[in-house]
């Protein structure tokens, strides 16, 4: 997520007419996800494969009512319960889930929930039974959506949709990571998985995701579209009414900007497809067929998932590209090789900020030293601003989120000193050498989920030793 831009930047639209809003829509969103993406190896170090979900989702403008199913692969049954996260108990005005089905037989008593909200739902196999490979657990929900810019809601323009389904919670040393939702940043960390699938939506909506259809069908109001593929961490989609979209090819890739304000859409979508061919040149290449990202009246810079980000209006266009450079390079980190965001954000946004940087470096070098001075203005005003009120500023910066006394203390140490410590760490060891590095780790843990040691392992032992000097408060 890029999070620089906490107050959302809103202009009015150029010459747009307003033929009904999104809040008032008076026709059904009917939608049954499987996303997809290229193929790839297990989407964990400890091996057993990837699970699966099937959802389907219908939303009427206010109202989501749906159901989702998860097969468990091998890895899963090392756990006694299966537990999933379900962030609209947070996010959405209201939200429940209505039943639990294993293997089509509806659960009664091995239903628990926790968390102050309902955010986590544990499934037992009951019976004495264990679980199994190829065992599927459904669940049935409906939810009330908020009007708001964020993950899950609706605007006047677009209507977002992310962490809107039951999401598997990882098993890692025999340990469930139960992700409670945080107030600002990440609070993700999951495994990777495959979906299968159709979308349908009223034929006036345009559906921006990160997979390409492989099949569309319109029929008097409704469109539907079919996907299917591999390989994804977390999947969203927004939609809307308004939206335009510009496309472009960068080799066998295709790069598609879903907008409704920008007086130079081509240039936006250049700035993207530049971004991701950089990456691909020094960190390897880009992990999925496609990529899209659509602009909303978000409240913060943006948000990536796989294949796809969201990117928040701002009236400033030099910002507005940063934060499009910012979620292009999260498609390497933490996408396509994942890491526990929740654990260390610092990880998560401080490399997404560093590789930004070097991106701007190679384009605008002024802009890249007004970048880092920024940084550093951030971080000293949020040490000045804790000592006049009689606190310590922090210095443990691989906290997790709820940690964090507020968002300004999350931005100044998670993004400005992180991408400061980056920095310093590559210029100590060769822009050269940290890049070799950061391919190797990049490359040896697509599709895994991958931590400290692993990132620390791919550099030489003597380079290591400097690396983690300056980065083991950070990683």
């Amino acid at each position: 997520m890029f999070g620089r831009f906490f107050v959302p930047l809103r202009n009015p639209l150029l010459g747009l007419k307003n033929r009904r809003t999104i809040s008032s829509l008076s026709v059904l969103l009917a939608v049954v996800l499987i996303f997809s993406a290229c193929s790839g190896a297990s989407d964990s170090k400890d091996g057993g494969g990837r699970g699966s979900y099937d959802v389907c989702v219908s939303f009427d403008g206010e109202r989501l009512v749906g159901s989702s199913e998860y097969t468990l692969c091998e890895k899963d049954c090392k756990a006694k319960e299966q537990t999933f996260a379900f962030y609209p108990a947070v996010l959405a005005e209201k939200a429940a889930v209505t039943g639990v089905y294993l293997n089509g037989e509806k659960l009664e008593s091995t239903i628990e929930r926790s968390g102050e909200k309902d955010e986590f739902v544990e499934v037992g196999a009951g019976g004495g039974r264990s679980f199994s490979a190829g065992d599927k657990i459904k669940f049935d929900f409906e939810m009330t959506l908020k009007k708001c810019g964020g993950r899950l809601g609706i605007t006047d323009k677009v209507v977002n949709f992310a962490a809107f389904y039951p999401m598997k919670c990882p098993v890692r040393g025999g340990e469930c990571l139960k992700r409670p939702y945080a107030e600002f940043g990440d609070p993700f960390s999951f495994d990777f998985a495959d979906y299968d699938v159709t979308l349908s939506v009223p034929s006036d909506f345009s559906v921006a995701c990160g997979m390409t259809a492989l099949k569309c069908d319109q029929s008097g109001r409704e469109t539907t579209y079919v996907y299917g593929g591999k390989n994804l961490l977390r999947f969203a989609f927004s939609a809307s009414e308004f939206f335009n979209v510009v496309a472009k090819k960068s080799g066998n890739r295709s790069i598609n900007y879903y907008y409704y304000l920008d007086e130079t859409p081509e240039k936006t979508l250049s700035e993207v497809v530049n971004a991701l061919d950089y990456f691909s040149r020094f960190l390897g290449d880009y992990a999925y067929r496609s990529l899209s990202f659509a602009q909303s009246p978000y409240d913060t810079g943006g948000m990536e998932y796989s294949g796809f980000f969201v990117l928040g209006e701002n009236k400033d266009e030099k910002k507005y590209i940063l934060a499009s450079i910012h979620e292009t390079a999260h498609q390497w980190f933490p996408i396509a090789v994942c890491s526990d965001e929740y654990e260390r954000a610092c990880f998560d946004e401080g490399l997404a900020e560093f590789l930004t940087l070097d991106y701007v470096r190679s384009v605008d070098s002024a802009y890249a030293d007004k970048l880092v001075a920024d940084a550093r203005g951030s971080y000293e005003g949020y040490k000045k601003s804790c000592l006049l009120v009689g606190k310590k500023p922090s210095e443990k910066f691989n906290m997790p989120l709820d940690e964090y006394a507020s968002a300004y203390e999350y931005v100044a140490c998670a993004y400005s000193a992180s991408m400061l410590a980056f920095d310093s760490a590559s210029s100590e060891i060769g822009r050269k050498a940290f890049f070799s590095a950061l391919s190797a780790f990049y490359k040896k843990y697509k599709f895994k989920n991958a931590d400290s040691s692993d990132f620390f392992s791919c550099f030489s032992v003597f380079k290591r030793e400097r690396v983690k000097k300056i980065l083991k408060k950070y990683v």
